[in-house]
């Protein structure tokens, strides 16, 4: 198996050692950011970082925070990324 540097993840149900993928949503393109745990040799889905809100405006490179545990991923979103910028916290259903 490759081997990854990993990102620690501090939440409700304690710590993960992470990736990140950054891919896009089929959907207009949109910035996806999917983190990922090592389960038995192989990287599994943990939950996503970001959502597809395809009727809100977002620039190139923007997203929206997935409102699942929120505060933690803002942590993490903070403590790897000290430029990002946030714009706009969305919560509601989808």
């Amino acid at each position: 198996m490759k081997e990854f540097k990993t990102l620690g993840y501090d939440w409700e149900c304690g710590h993960e050692d992470l990736i990140i993928r950054v891919l896009s949503y089929a959907d207009r393109k949109r910035l996806y950011i999917g983190l990922y745990k090592e389960e038995n040799g192989e990287w599994e889905d943990f939950g996503n970082l970001t959502v597809n809100l395809p009727h809100e405006d977002v620039k190139k490179n923007e997203a929206f925070i997935d409102h699942n545990f929120f505060e933690s991923k803002l942590q993490f979103i903070k403590k790897y990324h000290s430029r990002i910028r946030i714009l706009h916290f969305f919560e509601g259903s989808i």
